[in-house]
């Protein structure tokens, strides 16, 4: 090569550029897909009291009533004391919320008649205006989960189904 096979210094100049611009697009990219992925919190935490309240609405259209205090919030995810009608778990399980406080749950209803259940908010205190409820609409039946809702015994025409207590019961039409 002519002049001792040295590139022009342009040419290192013009590559550093290009890997430069190239490493500032990657971690734009992956920064925008974090930010994407996390979200607002506080929608997420509205999707999350939501989600809560739709399992306790599961829960009550099942069993005819809401967990009480003592079985509390852990009744959606495993049959307390083989109550009747139980048909969960209603959820995988239950975590604390997204500031790492525990979800709030009363089941002496409120004027809606519904349990009451929240979460503490960023303040993390119960009680002031940043609580996080769920929307009303999700404890009430009638959504696509209830609509046309029949139990297993029934929906099943040949099949023997087990009832909590072990005896088996036959499928009938609807």
């Amino acid at each position: 090569m002519p002049g001792g096979g040295r590139r022009n210094p342009r040419f290192y100049l013009v590559a550093v550029l290009f890997l430069a611009v190239l490493g500032g697009l990657l971690l734009k990219t992956a920064d925008t897909a974090a930010a994407r992925k996390a979200g607002n919190p506080l929608l997420r935490a509205m999707r999350h009291v939501d989600t809560l309240a739709t399992a306790l609405a599961r829960y009550h259209f099942h069993t005819g009533r809401y967990p009480d205090a003592m079985q509390g919030l852990l009744a959606l995810v495993r049959d307390p004391l083989d109550t009747p009608g139980w048909d969960g778990p209603y959820v995988s399980h239950i975590a604390t919320d997204l500031w790492d406080t525990p979800y709030i749950y009363r089941p002496d209803t409120t004027t809606n008649g519904h349990p009451l259940v929240f979460s503490c908010g960023p303040d993390r205190r119960p009680g002031t205006p940043d609580d996080i409820h769920p929307d009303p609409v999700c404890f009430k039946p009638g959504n696509d989960w209830t609509n046309g809702w029949v139990s297993a015994a029934r929906r099943t025409r040949s099949v023997r189904v087990l009832s909590n207590n072990g005896s088996a019961q036959e499928g009938a039409t609807p």
